[in-house]
């Protein structure tokens, strides 16, 4: 139980998409990264989706479900604030957008002065809100975005290549 397995490494600019239009501390970035010390898994490392019962070797109270949850609370009120941007109704897309906002330690968008909501501004929520789930890749191929990879420092523009897996033959052969 060396931690490696049950934690991980953000890439090195993560700290750069909390800062983006930014009113207030974005409480996730204290609880969701942190610095370790022990089980073998030193350094900056993000803990959101760590089972920290298996990491610290401890017993799961009853109260506790192991596992993961298909959908998030969050996730449903960036839904809900782009189906209203879609209608062009900025009112009931900040209330819902609002809630996810103020809960991470941020203003709200009817708090901001002179202030609109657009669906980047969604879309960049998102991503601070998916951060090491693998879920961005979802939004990144809905909206048709290019990909960064950091490592070679490339930029993959967004095409079926990217996006689109072929259909294997055996799928389209008959079966008797």
């Amino acid at each position: 139980q060396n931690g490696g397995s049950y934690t991980y490494e953000p890439k090195p600019d993560y700290r750069d998409i909390y800062e983006v239009d930014q009113d207030g501390f974005d409480y996730r970035l204290d609880k969701w990264f942190q610095t370790l010390s022990d089980h073998g898994a030193e350094g900056l490392r993000c803990m959101k989706v760590v089972d920290r019962f298996k990491v610290r070797l401890g017993a799961r109270p009853v109260s506790k479900l192991s596992g993961i949850n298909m959908i998030r609370l969050p996730e449903l009120y960036y839904i809900i604030t782009e189906y209203y941007l879609s209608l062009e109704n900025q009112d009931e897309a900040v209330k819902y957008f609002d809630k996810v906002l103020q809960s991470r330690g941020l203003t709200g968008y009817a708090d901001r002065q002179g202030a609109t909501l657009t669906l980047e501004k969604v879309i960049q929520e998102r991503r601070k809100e998916l951060i090491c789930e693998g879920q961005y890749f979802f939004t990144q191929k809905r909206y048709n975005q290019s990909i960064y990879e950091p490592k070679s420092g490339k930029l993959y523009p967004a095409s079926n290549d990217i996006y689109v897996f072929p259909l294997p033959e055996n799928e389209t052969e008959y079966r008797y």
